[in-house]
């Protein structure tokens, strides 16, 4: 039998790569951009709000999987239809509302 034997440095330059296209498809398919244009919300008060969820979660020793679920579940639904219709001070509900779907589907 051949052996096959994998060239790590072609490995690693696939993977840069692959990182390298997702990172710009997240960008382009992010919906906080539609969601701020739509309803006048900054980067700031993102910002705030993930960085809440992100200390919520070291508090209570959720997985990181889980935190970057959650922050996919929150932009998604703001960039929906339903999200210009969260008023400022529910944001936070919104946050938490997110975290608890993602732990959910991680369990």
């Amino acid at each position: 039998p051949t052996c096959v034997f994998v060239n790590p440095v072609k490995e690693i330059d696939d993977v840069d790569r692959f990182l390298e296209l997702f990172i710009r498809k997240e960008r382009v398919c992010s919906g906080w951009e539609v969601y701020c244009s739509a309803s006048g919300y900054s980067r700031k008060n993102r910002a705030i709000l993930i960085d809440w969820m992100s200390e919520f979660c070291c508090e209570h020793h959720f997985q990181r999987q889980t935190f970057h679920l959650a922050c996919n579940i929150l932009d998604r639904f703001l960039s929906c239809s339903y999200g210009s219709m969260i008023c400022h001070s529910k944001l936070q509900l919104v946050g938490l509302t997110a975290l608890l779907i993602s732990i959910k589907n991680m369990v």
